[in-house]
């Protein structure tokens, strides 16, 4: 569970940090 919790985290920051560099 923690794992799966880490794993979404991760995935949602990526995520976001791609969508961040794209706008940028």
């Amino acid at each position: 569970m923690n794992f799966l919790l880490a794993c979404l985290v991760l995935a949602f920051v990526v995520s976001w940090l791609f969508h961040f560099h794209v706008l940028s």
